[in-house]
């Protein structure tokens, strides 16, 4: 085998745990905004909405926010 066509298995730095945590934060922020757009659509009078006005929308955004709120803190109990 040439030195060309060796394997390197270290070619990549690993992700740091302070790299996770800073995702984690991120993922976390970003859920906030997005449940607060979506509480803010329900309670803004209907020429203000974020989103039209649908509820439905508003509903499946809450969902999301709380389920990306959720694997964060399941990611952060993983990385403690």
């Amino acid at each position: 085998m040439s030195s060309r066509t060796a394997i390197r298995p270290h070619r990549f730095p690993m992700a740091s745990p302070t790299n996770a945590r800073r995702m984690i934060f991120l993922a976390w922020a970003l859920a906030a905004v997005a449940a607060l757009l979506a509480i803010l659509d329900f309670a803004l009078p209907d020429g203000a909405k974020v989103f039209g006005g649908q509820p439905v929308m508003d509903v499946l955004l809450l969902i999301s926010a709380a389920l990306v709120g959720y694997l964060g803190w399941d990611a952060w109990r993983d990385i403690r």
